[in-house]
């Protein structure tokens, strides 16, 4: 008895235990078993080998890659130009239209009782917005007391090529070039170079040019600037109660004013271009519309034109001379009066 127990209590001591089931040295249980990675954890976190640290020192992250065009666009638009911007998704059909406005009046409003309806339904069951811009409702009192309207237009212009998916620029063209402004802006050369020329030429009211064009000393590169016509025409465009008569008798003076100035910008113009020190270009400047400015910008100058722009012109077939004597004509013909003869321009363009 004593002896049994001593060898029960002998094997328990050396901790082996006979089994019926023996592995032989080499043997596997699964077939081509990977041992699994071991991982040393402390707490919740895992514990990295130096072997698996040094492995990913070793490996560099590819940093992603952006276009040069569009980090260029990023960093000018963070410091504040928003002139480069790019283009938005296009949902709309805008439509810029240009035109004079006396002679083309019953076909802006023929458009906008007629076509215009069918064109908004039209875009809208294909999921597009259709719009117009008519200059004869987008031009304020502001605008025109500070002389933007040309720029305000050319803006509209552009906008239109922006943001339109179809057809952008429409031209009505008659027989009436249509309203010639006087320039906002002129650099310091141009402005000295005008001045002594109606200097030499011995001008009348000269001296408009430097009561109307003040130098700017904060624009880069300085300029002289048109001043606002309420700045000596406090009634201009004022339609308070009340104001009636001073209004007319401004109005009155700033036209007077305004043809003025205009004859000796463009005699100033031409006396330089005869003298060689201004070119056909600049001298043109002086003489150009704001519908040719349109045209140039909506069409000249603009990319696919067969795409984006339409032209139409109404010529008129009978014109007699009796015709050409009705007191509405100048209306729709530029008409050009001397004190001897009477010229009827009817083939601009």
């Amino acid at each position: 008895m004593s002896s049994l127990s001593s060898k029960t209590s002998g094997k328990r001591m050396s901790g082996q235990r006979a089994s019926s089931f023996q592995l032989k040295s080499g043997d596997k249980l699964i077939k081509d078993a990977k041992p699994k990675q071991k991982f040393k954890t402390k707490g919740a976190a895992l514990v990295v080998s130096e072997k698996d640290k040094n492995y990913r020192s070793n490996v560099k992250k590819e940093k992603p890659k952006y276009s040069q065009d569009a980090t260029r666009k990023f960093n000018v638009m963070l410091h504040g130009d928003l002139k480069d911007l790019p283009p938005l998704p296009k949902t709309m059909v805008k439509i810029f239209l240009s035109s004079t406005f006396s002679d083309m009046r019953a076909e802006r409003n023929t458009l906008v009782r007629e076509a215009y309806p069918h064109l908004r339904d039209y875009c809208a069951s294909v999921g597009l917005d259709f719009q117009v811009v008519d200059m004869r409702w987008g031009v304020t009192e502001d605008s025109i007391n500070d002389h933007s309207v040309e720029k305000l237009c050319l803006l509209e212009v552009a906008n239109c090529q922006k943001t339109s998916v179809g057809p952008n620029f429409v031209v009505l063209s008659g027989d009436r070039y249509g309203f010639r402004p006087i320039p906002v802006e002129l650099n310091v050369k141009t402005f000295e170079r005008l001045r002594y020329e109606a200097a030499k030429l011995n001008l009348e009211n000269r001296q408009l040019l430097e009561e109307w064009y003040k130098l700017d000393e904060n624009a880069v590169p300085n300029m002289y600037m048109l001043q606002p016509i309420r700045s000596k025409y406090t009634f201009f465009a004022d339609f308070s109660p009340g104001c009636e008569e001073p209004r007319i008798k401004d109005t009155a003076d700033w036209w007077n004013t305004f043809e003025a100035l205009q004859n000796i910008l463009r005699k100033s113009a031409d006396s330089a271009f005869n003298d060689g020190k201004m070119t056909a270009e600049e001298k043109h400047q002086y003489f150009l519309s704001v519908t040719e400015c349109e045209i140039q910008d909506g069409i000249l100058k603009a990319l696919d034109v067969d795409k984006h722009c339409l032209v139409y012109k109404r010529r008129f077939k009978i014109l007699s001379d009796a015709s050409l004597q009705l007191k509405d004509i100048p209306r729709f013909i530029d008409v050009i009066k001397t004190d001897k003869v009477v010229i009827y321009c009817t083939e601009l363009t």
